[in-house]
């Protein structure tokens, strides 16, 4: 998984190589694009106020800036783990961000997106604790904010019942509560 996540990165450095030239010469830093795409994420409820399309733009915009910022700093041999550890802060605030957005306009059933957001954010700390450990996990998590946005971009276009909504929070809450006691098992068996 790290093996592909480095190639990854490296093919995406290259192919972004022009556009990150025109940012270096602006002196644009990678923080600065982590913080535009957190704030972009935190505007998200006035898409659910006002229009799918804003919401569609912030979204777009938020996954745009998240894509660019490491490979900025990569390219300015500026990658630190502060800035690592921004970054996965600024990835995860969209799903937060949506999830309460979903809670308060009474989108879908409290529980189930009570139970799929805590389980989540559980996993994401567990999973950062057991990397710090120099370890990692042996299955693969399924993050889900981007079937998550496009869910609720087909509904905010009535495309979607809210019964799709539940359905989502239902299914993948309980798999995450699954995950997450598997992410504490791994924590545990790292320790000793």
């Amino acid at each position: 998984s790290s093996r592909f996540q480095n190639a990854f990165a490296d093919w995406r450095g290259r192919k972004l190589a022009p556009l990150l030239q025109i940012f270096a010469r602006m002196r644009i830093q990678p923080n600065m694009l982590t913080g535009m795409s957190m704030l972009s994420s935190l505007l998200l409820p006035l898409g659910f106020l006002f229009s799918p399309v804003l919401l569609i733009t912030l979204y777009a915009t938020h996954a745009l800036l998240d894509g660019l910022d490491g490979a900025l700093a990569r390219y300015l041999g500026t990658a630190s783990e502060k800035g690592s550890y921004l970054d996965i802060v600024a990835d995860h605030v969209p799903l937060l961000v949506l999830t309460l957005s979903v809670q308060l306009f009474g989108m879908s059933d409290p529980f189930w997106v009570l139970l799929y957001a805590l389980c989540y954010v559980l996993i994401v700390v567990h999973a950062i604790a057991i990397n710090a450990r120099g370890a990692s996990l042996s299955l693969p998590i399924l993050r889900s904010r981007h079937i998550l946005f496009g869910l609720l971009a087909l509904q905010m276009y009535s495309i979607l019942p809210l019964s799709v909504l539940d359905l989502f929070f239902q299914v993948f809450g309980v798999y995450y509560a699954v995950m997450l006691v598997y992410c504490i098992a791994s924590f545990h068996s790292h320790l000793a």
